[in-house]
């Protein structure tokens, strides 16, 4: 066993059910052939996403130590309200960095905020774009929003095509054999 996968193993439990889950992402996006596509979020949103989290440590201690060296500093407020900004560090990581969708010659990978599913393509019914995702349904009755690839408001309300529409487009044409 590779020391990384020791580390993972100790992180996710002893089991290493999530450890092996996260190993056969990575070995497939590793693997991945040309013809392979994964979708994330908007370029735009990732980047301010890397600058918040890049900042807000800097930020974070460039409040604290400015209130430490003033002698009538308040460091426990500073700290408290530097702590309010966590939570928006936390969902930027959760729900625009860590979301995607993988599409291979075996099927589709759904990377949300906290669960990986598999579908392979013959087990896709429909995958029609919505405002909170794209909604992959199986044929087994079981499905998942897929929040990686979000179609907008003002394309539904001018019925226009967005990126979500060419998604879901391409997951219903590889699972009807259209698209292989």
């Amino acid at each position: 066993m590779t020391p990384e996968r020791i580390i993972l193993a100790r992180w996710f439990g002893h089991d290493g059910a999530i450890a092996s889950q996260v190993f056969e992402a990575r070995r497939r996006w590793i693997e991945m052939d040309p013809s392979d596509h994964i979708w994330r979020q908007s370029l735009a949103l990732r980047v301010f996403a890397w600058v918040w989290i890049g900042c807000y440590p800097v930020v974070f201690i460039v409040v604290m130590a400015t209130q430490l060296l003033d002698p009538d500093g308040e460091p426990g407020a500073a700290f408290l309200t530097m702590l309010l900004f966590l939570p928006a560090t936390v969902f930027f990581w959760l729900f625009i960095l860590r979301p995607w969708i993988a599409a291979d010659s075996d099927g589709v990978t759904v990377r949300n905020p906290v669960s990986i599913r598999r579908f392979p393509y013959p087990d896709i019914a429909a995958a029609p774009p919505d405002y909170y995702g794209t909604a992959i349904r199986a044929t087994s009755g079981r499905g998942i929003v897929a929040v990686a690839v979000q179609k907008s408001n003002l394309s539904l309300w001018m019925n226009r095509e967005a990126r979500a529409d060419r998604v879901a487009r391409f997951i219903e044409e590889r699972s009807t054999g259209l698209g292989a």
